[in-house]
């Protein structure tokens, strides 16, 4: 595997999807349009098999990396429920 070419043939979508979870993260779902929030499931699926292929072709460890952090950030945004969100903020006050 040609890293360099994969990487840039992928970082767009790896990019959209880093801004789509930031602006998340920041302002919440509802910043986005209907289509961007349509498309996080494709593109979370799009990114955790770029992962599996860079690792099965022994990428470095820096895109590595790179792409199972971006995989955990759409995942816990993707998969996180309301309640745990909510938990989670309370159980913080608490302590």
């Amino acid at each position: 595997m040609d890293e360099r070419s994969y990487v840039e043939q992928k970082q767009p979508s790896w990019n959209a999807l880093s801004e789509s979870l930031d602006r998340i993260r920041t302002l919440g779902a509802r910043s986005l349009t209907r289509a961007q929030l349509e498309s996080l499931g494709a593109q979370y699926r799009a990114v955790v098999s770029d992962l599996s292929f860079a690792r099965t072709q022994g990428a470095s460890d820096h895109l590595i990396g790179y792409l199972n952090e971006l995989a955990g950030r759409a995942h816990g945004v993707l998969y996180a429920s309301e309640s745990a969100r909510t938990g989670g903020a309370i159980a913080f006050l608490v302590r």
